[in-house]
């Protein structure tokens, strides 16, 4: 008898039903009802693979999809669909990223070119599809199953070996160079964005329940390029739509969970959503790979005050990702999608994002001001009225005034930059906050004063004896092997000291500061004077530097209790 394929995701039930008829004997029925022989091998494993795929071809070509779908394995058919996510247009999910189904409607020119052996199971195939002039190329992989080649996903091949985790929400294929860096802390924080955007997109809850039971597969790559052998675009991250998996080098990688997020919140869906709300959503949401959105979106308000980018140059699809560089459209659209949230509601512009999507071609086509009309008749008031209501709030000022408490603020508010006499006492007269409240804490070592008031916390440093103005503060320390190592600390310090477990991480000289969080490693804040020369950061006159931050940022664990101070 032959041996038993199995495959770690699925339950027993689910494997021997699909798996049997590969599994019973020496002859048997495969999936498409014919009589396959098991025992005999083929002639050549590539002629048979490439004789499957030309079948596979001509298939879908016809029409024939569901003669087609039975060429993709149970185990591949299985993942494509679990989740529930449909496109419109797309006749096989699993494929949707090749250019005969994602261009079927064009009818596209498919050759079959050269393919080759990986090993003993799998092969690695490549077709060329031609439209209009233009050549796409796309490999497929096969598996073999009892010496019949099945169509599959390119990371079944590219991540055999890799550890495997389970979490509430995700299941985590982690490539062996990545083991140290996917603690539990991080694991956990993705459990609980998924949680936060469950209740922010209202999904029902049983399509939660199916999320948790089904799961996510999540890759942890090593880096762009083992990203790119799975994928073939080299990347930081990628969701990948057909197989609902994210494939990535950071962990976690926020903004590709929004994306999967709120597609699975649709449920069915058309494929293309004009970028300024597909992006701008996710990074709202998220943030970018290892960049917080408080990080992201504080930098785009300086960069709209600045005029180096409006909303206008970011509404249509092409100019969106021809005029603009992603490091400024990303974060200038996910401040624009925060103000449509905070002022319209979520439904709004989930009502809108959904308008604002169709094939390719629909939204390529989409003018501004078929743009600008869709976003007016979903908020109910008028383009003007939407931009006022934005520059006023994020972009004039207030979203960095007394009243905004979520980034990093330069400057210490209502206690001038030099009141020195303010930072001596506790409970003294002068309050940072500005909002009347006593100061509540206070330390001071060195050149360094920190102040914890109302919430925030305030920080004054003046240079060393050596006159170096050049500081990182670790605070938040866990217990030894919560999480071993920081991939962020060790591209910060990559000849300076030992991790030592903390989590928190404050960086600053006369030019900017950062707040890090090193288990997760993600940028939390950032202030840039480039961005704000003018602004009361740095102080030419005595030469210090001031500014503050919530405590919300790094869940109120404050640098005024146990910390360790290096100067640069």
């Amino acid at each position: 008898m032959k041996r038993k394929y199995k495959r770690p995701l699925q339950s027993k039930v689910t494997s021997v039903l699909l798996f049997v008829t590969l599994a019973i004997g020496a002859v048997t029925s495969n999936v498409f009802g014919q009589e396959v022989t098991t025992d005999a091998k083929p002639i050549n494993p590539v002629f048979e693979g490439n004789r499957m795929l030309q079948e596979y071809v001509d298939l879908v070509q016809s029409g024939s999809i569901e003669s087609a779908w039975m060429h993709w394995s149970p185990y591949a058919r299985l993942r494509s669909e679990r989740l529930g996510i449909e496109y419109d247009g797309i006749s096989i999910k699993a494929d949707l990223n090749s250019p005969l189904v994602k261009l079927s409607r064009f009818r596209p020119a498919i050759q079959l070119k050269s393919g080759g052996l990986l090993d003993s199971t799998y092969l690695r195939l490549r077709i060329e599809g031609k439209l209009k002039g233009e050549i796409s190329v796309y490999h497929y992989y096969v598996r073999r199953f009892d010496n019949y080649p099945w169509l599959t996903f390119p990371q079944d091949y590219v991540t055999q070996g890799w550890e495997m985790r389970e979490s509430r929400y995700f299941r985590f294929y982690i490539s062996p160079s990545q083991e140290k860096y996917a603690n539990g802390m991080t694991i956990e924080s993705l459990d609980s964005f998924v949680d936060s955007l469950g209740i922010l997109l209202s999904i029902p809850s049983e399509r939660m329940e199916l999320l948790a039971k089904e799961k996510i597969d999540y890759y942890f790559c090593t880096d762009e390029q083992e990203v790119q052998r799975i994928t073939g675009v080299a990347v930081r991250g990628f969701y990948d739509l057909a197989s609902d998996a994210l494939i990535t080098s950071a962990l976690p990688h926020f903004h590709e969970v929004a994306h999967l997020m709120v597609n699975f919140r649709f449920q069915s869906m058309p494929l293309t959503t004009l970028p300024l709300l597909r992006e701008g959503m996710a990074t709202y949401l998220g943030g970018r790979a290892t960049r917080a959105p408080s990080a992201l979106l504080d930098m785009a308000s300086y960069l709209y005050r600045l005029e180096v980018v409006d909303v206008e140059s970011l509404l249509e699809l092409m100019a969106f990702h021809t005029d603009v560089d992603a490091s400024i459209s990303y974060s200038a659209s996910g401040l624009f999608v925060m103000s449509l949230v905070d002022v319209f509601g979520m439904d709004a512009v989930l009502g809108a994002y959904l308008e604002l999507s169709g094939n390719l071609d629909e939204t390529r086509q989409l003018s501004a001001a078929d743009i600008r009309a869709i976003f007016e008749r979903h908020c109910g008031t008028s383009w003007q009225d939407i931009i006022e209501r934005f520059e006023t709030k994020y972009v004039s000022g207030e979203f960095h005034g007394a009243g905004g408490d979520v980034y990093l603020r330069p400057g210490l508010g209502g206690l001038a930059a030099s009141d020195s006499a303010g930072l001596v006492k506790v409970g003294s007269a002068s309050d940072p906050s500005g909002n009347g409240a006593e100061t509540a804490r206070f330390k001071t070592i060195r050149n360094l004063t920190l102040i914890e008031s109302d919430g925030r916390i305030f920080v004054r440093a003046r240079p060393d004896r050596a006159g170096e103005l050049s500081m990182t503060i670790f605070y938040g320390k866990l217990e030894e092997n919560i999480f071993p190592a920081s991939e962020l600390f060790e591209e910060q310090f990559a000849d300076g000291p030992e991790f030592q477990g903390y989590r928190f991480g404050l960086r600053f000289d006369e030019h900017e500061a950062g707040l890090y969080d090193y288990a997760t490693s993600t940028l939390l804040s950032k202030f840039l004077t480039s961005f704000n020369p003018s602004s009361p950061y740095f102080n030419s006159a005595d030469s210090t530097v001031s500014f503050s931050f919530p405590l919300s940022l790094t869940a109120d664990v404050s640098p005024l209790n146990e910390s360790k101070i290096l100067s640069r």
